[in-house]
């Protein structure tokens, strides 16, 4: 159903997120990854968009990638607390 909407709204960003959730959530990570950055391209002042894609970078250990868009979430949202959570669990991890 998503992707018959984006066949018609291709430049929709709450479109892109919701097949990147949908596609992380089956374990497609790279086609996740793409539907993530092209919202993220169509509405760069969406805090969400750049916490679910640090969320699947964290999943598939990407671990520098997941910190640079936890970081952007919180410079959007300083009061994201999925992404200070989150953020905190990488430092954390990255210093033991």
């Amino acid at each position: 159903m998503v992707y018959r909407a984006l066949e018609f709204n291709a430049d929709e960003a709450s479109l892109h997120f919701l097949a990147g959730n949908i596609l992380g959530q089956i374990g497609q990570a790279e086609k996740s990854e793409e539907h993530f950055k092209r919202a993220i391209s169509l509405s760069p002042l969406t805090a969400k968009y750049h916490y679910n894609l640090a969320v699947l970078y964290h999943r598939n250990r990407r671990l520098s990638d997941a910190k640079e868009y936890y970081q952007k979430a919180l410079s959007l949202d300083p009061d994201h607390r999925g992404a200070k959570q989150q953020l905190q669990v990488l430092i954390n991890k990255s210093s033991k």
